[in-house]
């Protein structure tokens, strides 16, 4: 279902092509979270980015990124004046372990039948990344 739902030039997961083409926050940080599941954080790190991308100067972090130009809901044409609670942020932390998983991973299997000096000062060092 989320790759039915992926727009790859946008880099998001929308919920109905035709009805709801936009990019949400909140579904795109709960679809991030999915693709982290899934085995596909990089398409969650994608998607949460695009979610950030429209941020305001002030810090501010609109609740809808528009699919085309609309002016009659703020004073930007690519984004609503709107915003939600932050699950951004508990998508961002899932994402970042899932992400550090797959490297821990990669890492481990790159170490077999290593030096045994290095390997042991390696694995030293993944024990602690995969403590973070």
């Amino acid at each position: 279902m989320l790759d039915a739902h992926w727009d790859s030039e946008r880099g998001h997961t929308y919920p109905h092509r035709r009805t709801y083409p936009h990019q949400w926050l909140w579904d795109s940080c709960f679809a991030a979270i999915a693709w982290a599941a899934v085995g596909e954080p990089e398409r969650g790190v994608r998607e949460l980015d695009n979610a950030l991308s429209a941020q305001f100067d002030d810090g501010f972090v609109p609740h809808m990124r528009y699919a085309f130009e609309n002016n009659e809901r703020g004073p930007r044409t690519d984004c609503s004046s709107f915003t939600q609670p932050p699950i951004h942020a508990h998508a961002a932390r899932v994402l970042r372990i899932a992400t550090l998983e797959r490297v821990l991973g990669e890492i481990r299997r790159d170490l077999e039948g290593g030096e045994p000096a290095v390997t042991a000062a390696l694995r030293d060092c993944v024990g602690a990344l995969a403590e973070l």
